[in-house]
This record gives structure tokens, C-alpha cells and sequence, in this order.
């Protein structure tokens, strides 16, 4: 019994250590080891070997321990917006020129003319065939068909059975000159620009039709002008007027089959000319015409102001043009520009005054004196007709005289401009 007992013993004691020591039993430290019981607890007090520097969970706290406070943002001070697609055309805001409407997106077609930015590339498309004209549909617009780049105002017009330049006649003559109006230019307000040294042709296209130009000039410039019509084979009986910078007060005028008139303008601006049919019932491509301008500068000396009385003249040379300006006539007098010139005895002098022959609302009147200043010893005034003065002189004595260029005191509202001409 005895041995049975000893070898239960040795039997146990070998299975004990073939098999080792319990899980979570510490032998030889049981000492640190907290609890050699409990195989989740640790001898210290950091984490094991397969955690990472604080990115994991350590405290069993639920976050990452990485500083953030899991309620969704960076910790950056942002608001974590997003963009979005308002409209849900599937557009974000950031593309979409406008997210409250899923009919407006960088994928749709531009419509024309609507008044949106269908495909928010470059605003309404209102120049479909890219002529630079908008559709006449549209404020402003004047493109009688923007389908078709060449057609447009200003267009040539060409023998096609279309109104290729928009002016509502088809397949009209072609123009006498490549450079011609372009309606509407019926007024001083609607005109077409020239220059001083051009060639413009136009047409009276319907009864009463007034074709307007207007033309920069720099100070005491003259400018003459050429009508030709009839001389072509048009029936055109042509009014030519000039008008001054205001577009209201009339200049000069002249009337009847081919016209042609002149004007000298004293001040830097804009002026104006306008053409028209002295028929009214002419009007068509049968009343064309072409205008021709020629600009100079005339004045070999212009007037220095106060000239107001003879000590006061200007002087001039012979054999010249010289400018002046009537600036005022009333009740107590009229503007007098007097001219200083000397001469010898015996030599006859011409004064020449063109003043309504160019443009000029002056009805002027002439007056020489003698070398006193005071003493006349002619005049020319325009009474009774209205036509700019001339004298003609042969002096007999040799000396300084002096000639008086003045507004008729009869005419209280003639003024303006003159040249006079001395040979």
C-alpha cells in the first residue's frame, strides 16, 4: 500500500512539470506582479509593445489620444463647411454661377436671348454669328439676322435678295464711293463722322430723308464742301447747309442740283453738315450723291483782342489772308476789329471780306481811314443785300492807314468769323 501511495506521488510530480506552470502563474516574481491571476494584468505600468506613441487607446477614455476631442472637426478652427449643390444639378457652388437654379450649370447649352448664363461661361448669348452686333431683339441690338455674320448694318449690300446691311432694302444700288452713310442719320443728335479731308456718298432713301455728318476742326480751319449728283446722273436736287456746334444754328446753306459751300471756323469742336432733296417727292436710289470735303488753314495772321479802336489795331502785311471774329453787336455799338498796315504813294490796295461766303453769320461792313485813325475814307456795307464788303483803294500818300472790320449795326444778330483777303 505503502509503494502504491509513492508512485501516485512521482506520477504527479512528473505530469506537474511536463505540463508547467499555470497561465498567468509568475514563479519567480510574484512579488511585482499585481495579480498572478489575472493573465490581463501587466508587471508595469506602460502599455505593451504592440501600442504605438499615444495613438492608441491608453486610458480607456473611447478617443485616439491624439489631442482631439471626437466631436468631428480637425481642431484647426475651421467650421468644416463644405461646398454643396444647392440645386442638386450635381454642380458643387464652387462651379456653379448660379446653385438655385438646376437649369444654369458649366453642362448645359447656352440658350440665347433668354437672359441667363445657361452654361456659366460669358454671360446671355446675344451675338449668335459673332458679327459684333447683338440681335435686334434685344436692347440695343440692331442685327436684323444674327444667324449670319455677314449680315449687319454697315454691311456692303450685294445682289442676293437679302437686306445684307439692315436698312430694310434689299439688293439696292451699290454706292457711288466705297465709304457711305449709315442710316440712321437723321439728325444732328444720329450722325455719321467724317473727316475733314473725305469722301462720303449717301442717298435720300425716302421722302424727306436728312442725312447728317458730323467733322472735328481744330481752330480757324476752313472746310469746303462738294456736292456731286446730277454731274453723276442722280435727279438729286440737293440742299447743302452747315450748321454750327450746337447741331441748331445754321451756318450757310446753299440750294439746288450740285451744291458746294465753305467754312471757316474760329474754335477747336464739332460741327455739322447735313444734305437733303429739295424735291420731297425724290427719294430712292434714283437721289444719291457723293460728298467730298477739302480742310485748310487760310490765316496768315488772326486778330489779337482788345482791337477795339484804331490805336489799338492789329498789324498786318500785304498780300495775305487775315482772321477775325465778330463777337458782339447791340444798342450801344458792335464788336470793330481794327487792321494797322503801311503803304507807299501811289499803290493800290484790295480788302476782300468773306465771311457769308464762308459759313459766317457776319454781315459785315468795311471801313478805311486814313492815318489819323479817325478820318474815313471809304465804306462798304452790305445794305441792301446781304453780301460780304469789298474796297478796292489807290492811296496817295505814303504812311500807316488803317481798316475797320465790323458787324452791320443792321443785322444786331450777325456775327461770327471772317477772312479778308489783302492783295
Amino acid at each position: 500500500m505503502k509503494n502504491l501511495i509513492a508512485l501516485l506521488a512521482v506520477l504527479s510530480l512528473v505530469l506537474w512539470g511536463g505540463l508547467g506552470c499555470p497561465a498567468g502563474w509568475n514563479e519567480n516574481d510574484d512579488d511585482d506582479d499585481n495579480d498572478d491571476n489575472d493573465a490581463s494584468a501587466d508587471d508595469d505600468d506602460d502599455d505593451d509593445d504592440t501600442a504605438d506613441d499615444d495613438t492608441a487607446d491608453d486610458d480607456d477614455t473611447g478617443d485616439d489620444d491624439t489631442g482631439d476631442d471626437d466631436t468631428g472637426d480637425d481642431d484647426t478652427g475651421d467650421d468644416d463647411s463644405s461646398p454643396v449643390d444647392a440645386d442638386g444639378d450635381g454642380y458643387l457652388d464652387t462651379v456653379d454661377c448660379n446653385d438655385n437654379n438646376p437649369d444654369v450649370n458649366p453642362g448645359q447649352t447656352e440658350i440665347p436671348y433668354d437672359g441667363l448664363d445657361n452654361d456659366c461661361s460669358d454671360g446671355d448669348e446675344t451675338d449668335v454669328d459673332g458679327d459684333g452686333h447683338d440681335w435686334e431683339g434685344m436692347n440695343d441690338g440692331d442685327d436684323c439676322d444674327d444667324e449670319d455674320p455677314d449680315i449687319y448694318p454697315g454691311a456692303d449690300e450685294v445682289q442676293n435678295g437679302v437686306d445684307d446691311d439692315c436698312d430694310g432694302n434689299v439688293d439696292e444700288a451699290p454706292y457711288p464711293c466705297p465709304n457711305h452713310e449709315h442710316e440712321p442719320n437723321d439728325s444732328w443728335l444720329q450722325t455719321d463722322s467724317i473727316s475733314t479731308n473725305d469722301q462720303i456718298c449717301g442717298l435720300i432713301d425716302t421722302a424727306g430723308d436728312m442725312d447728317w455728318y458730323s467733322f472735328g476742326v481744330t481752330s480757324w480751319t476752313q472746310v469746303d464742301f462738294e456736292l456731286i449728283g446730277q454731274a453723276d446722273g442722280s435727279q438729286i436736287s440737293a440742299v447743302l447747309a452747315l450748321w454750327s456746334d450746337d447741331g441748331v444754328t445754321l451756318l450757310a446753306e446753299d440750294i439746288g442740283g450740285d451744291a458746294d459751300m465753305a467754312g471757316i471756323f474760329p474754335y477747336n469742336g464739332t460741327f455739322y453738315v447735313s444734305v437733303n432733296d429739295q424735291n420731297p417727292a425724290n427719294a430712292g436710289w434714283g437721289s444719291y450723291y457723293t460728298l467730298n470735303t477739302y480742310a485748310s488753314s487760310p490765316c496768315d495772321s488772326i486778330e489779337i483782342e482788345s482791337n477795339d479802336e484804331y490805336g489799338l489795331a492789329d498789324y498786318m502785311v500785304a498780300w495775305g489772308t487775315h482772321c477775325g471774329e465778330s463777337t458782339h453787336c447791340d444798342i450801344f455799338g458792335c464788336d470793330d476789329d481794327y487792321w494797322a498796315f503801311d503803304v507807299y504813294a501811289g499803290e493800290t490796295w484790295t480788302f476782300d471780306v468773306d465771311a457769308l461766303d464762308v459759313g459766317s453769320l457776319l454781315a459785315a461792313e468795311l471801313r478805311l481811314f486814313d492815318t489819323d485813325g479817325t478820318t474815313e475814307l471809304t465804306t462798304d456795307e452790305n445794305m441792301p443785300l446781304l453780301i460780304d464788303p469789298e474796297i478796292t483803294w489807290t492811296f496817295g500818300n505814303t504812311g500807316t492807314y488803317y481798316i475797320q472790320v465790323s458787324a452791320d449795326w443792321y443785322y444786331l444778330n450777325s456775327l461770327g468769323p471772317y477772312m479778308m483777303y489783302v492783295y
